[in-house]
């Protein structure tokens, strides 16, 4: 066998290795904390399944096998607070762990832009609720018609996650949300 079909048949390896449909790759970013760093990624269930890289010109890596599609965690050593949550799915997800106020992202998979996505509208909701609330009791806006709005948006996030439930239950997502998601009873 000469060099060039050696080189081809490991071309051919590592492409069938990489399409397999129940691995997965998670490619990090982060470049707000130092070099070396070690970054964990740990399932959420409290599974002692704890995985371990160093950070190195400001990036980290993981692979394996998605054997248990579950809630991951991903941190780093230095700063456990700042963390990022995330479905481990077979593909490649993409995470930009940051310290705040940056907020950490992720995408890449189907599962994971819906995840971000609904994170993104709560924390909209939750920061349209937190100014309502901050305003002083003197102001123009009664303290009745505060309570009716932060009612509102709090409707309104309940019925974000319920649509995103419902968009997504033939997947982890979907089934995270109807398993640990209870919609609050709004009189």
């Amino acid at each position: 066998m000469n060099i060039k079909s050696f080189y081809g048949l490991a071309v051919v390896g590592l492409f069938v290795c990489s399409c397999q449909s129940d691995s997965y790759k998670v490619q990090g970013f982060a470049h707000d904390f130092a070099e070396g760093d070690t970054i964990f990624l740990k399932a959420s269930d409290n599974s002692s399944q704890v995985c371990y890289t160093l950070i190195e010109d400001g990036k980290f890596y993981f692979m394996g096998k998605a054997d248990n599609v579950s809630l991951h965690e991903i941190y780093a050593s230095s700063d456990p607070e700042e963390s990022i949550s995330f479905f481990n799915v077979p593909g490649t997800t993409t995470v930009e762990l940051n310290r705040k106020p940056k907020p950490s992202r992720v995408s890449g998979t189907t599962v994971n832009n819906s995840w971000q996505q609904l994170a993104d509208s709560i924390d909209y909701y939750a920061s349209q609720m937190d100014i309502l609330l901050r305003m002083p009791s003197n102001d123009t806006i009664s303290i009745r018609q505060r309570t009716l709005a932060v009612d509102s948006l709090h409707r309104q996030m309940s019925d974000c996650i319920l649509r995103t439930a419902a968009r997504n239950k033939n997947n982890p997502l979907g089934q995270y949300i109807q398993a640990n998601y209870k919609a609050p009873e709004f009189k």
